[in-house]
């Protein structure tokens, strides 16, 4: 086996270690079975750049419209070169 060092934000280091706690993990074992899961293609992790800080705020689920549903599904079924022009 491989060894890396990860830097990890001590307040999130802390928030996982005590959900892997609860699940008899270390937070060793969740990060192995993250990289696992992207490494395979089971998760995609999309980072984009923006040129102006994008706001981020969450939408109650009765609150999404239809067309809100139907834009978010097209672009999760999009090809990643495909959401650059997004």
């Amino acid at each position: 086996m491989q060894a890396t060092t990860l830097s990890i934000h001590k307040t999130i280091h802390h928030k996982a270690a005590r959900r892997a706690r609860l699940q008899h993990l270390s937070v060793s074992a969740v990060a192995r079975m993250l990289l696992e899961a992207y490494g395979n293609g089971t998760i995609n992790i999309m980072a984009v750049a923006a040129e102006e800080p994008v706001q981020l705020f969450e939408v109650a689920d009765h609150d999404i419209s239809p067309e809100m549903r139907n834009a978010a599904s097209r672009a999760y079924r999009m090809k990643r070169e495909d959401l650059i022009n997004l």
